[in-house]
């Protein structure tokens, strides 16, 4: 069973746009013929594969389907330009790719690759920022090609290959210790204080507390969903966090944050999937990724 690459093109399109009006305008043709396009896909697979709502989703179907658009997008933008190269046909073009990345691993080690990625000129990076726990659902969802997850089970279609562990390392400003009279950071005083989340999703502060005697402590909480910012509120004194150890080590030395005694760090274990196909694009981002998270990760442990 054969499926039309203009059939394919029109649910990415429809998808992305979350509308058959936007998605028309992009690709030029009429919101009609858009409609007939997808139709006939739906037809054709003999099953329902967009919810014709107000924004149009995929439906599970047309999140396996999609996938398969999006892999067949990259695989003839590679095709197109290894084509260009071999005549000589000037500049090489650049190829885009889609990652979902949590914001601290974007933050921390990953701006590496950025940089590397920035050094070679060959990609158009489209980084899409989600809680790690969650990143796995955009390229389940077909949405990204590739993402960093601490899910260690690969998605079907999608290999997983472990990066690292990230500490994370539960510290205090003295200041705010010295505000509440406070003459030592321990964890049997943590749920009275003020503690930091990068927003309802981020659930490290609560298992610290779990994991230092107080599973039912809930002290109120900034949401503060940005890295850099997290750090700042943290220097401040808004608040108690479990902050990765790269970003940790200078305000510990110099004394402006402390750890708190009693709370062991935690060690988040990340994996990097990607789609299983052979793509030259997709392998070389693969190198420069685990080779950043071998610099700036703790090895991962032993299975």
């Amino acid at each position: 069973m054969m499926l039309s690459s203009l059939q394919l093109e029109a649910l990415a399109a429809v998808c992305d746009a979350g509308s058959f009006e936007q998605a028309a305008a992009r690709l030029r043709v009429t919101p009609s013929a858009l409609s007939q396009r997808i139709s006939g896909l739906e037809r054709h697979l003999g099953r329902a594969l967009v919810r014709r709502s107000r924004p149009v989703t995929p439906t599970t179907d047309g999140d396996t389907v999609l996938r398969l658009a999006r892999q067949t997008t990259l695989l003839q933008a590679e095709c197109l330009d290894a084509l260009a190269r071999s005549d000589g046909a000037g500049a090489p073009g650049l190829i885009r790719v889609s990652v979902a990345v949590n914001a601290d691993t974007l933050g921390t080690w990953f701006s590496e690759v950025v940089a590397d990625v920035a050094a070679e000129g060959a990609l158009l990076l489209d980084l899409r920022v989600e809680d790690e726990t969650r990143t796995a659902d955009l390229l389940r969802a077909g949405d990204v090609m590739a993402a960093v997850s601490v899910d260690p089970h690969p998605i079907q279609g999608c290999s997983a290959t472990p990066l690292g562990v990230m500490p994370y390392v539960p510290v205090i400003s003295p200041d705010l210790l010295a505000r509440l009279g406070l003459g030592s950071a321990r964890a049997d005083d943590l749920p009275s204080i003020p503690m930091l989340r990068f927003g309802p999703d981020d659930d490290l502060q609560y298992e610290l507390l779990r994991r230092a005697g107080h599973p039912d402590a809930d002290p109120p909480a900034h949401h503060v969903p940005s890295n850099a910012d997290f750090l700042a509120s943290a220097l401040c004194g808004l608040g108690w966090g479990a902050i990765p150890l790269p970003q940790v080590r200078r305000p510990l030395a110099d004394g402006s944050l402390v750890r708190i005694a009693g709370a062991d760090d935690i060690d988040v274990p990340l994996f990097w999937h990607r789609w299983r196909i052979d793509s030259p694009t997709l392998a070389r981002l693969t190198t420069l990724v685990t080779e950043a998270a071998r610099v700036h990760l703790r090895p991962p442990p032993p299975e």
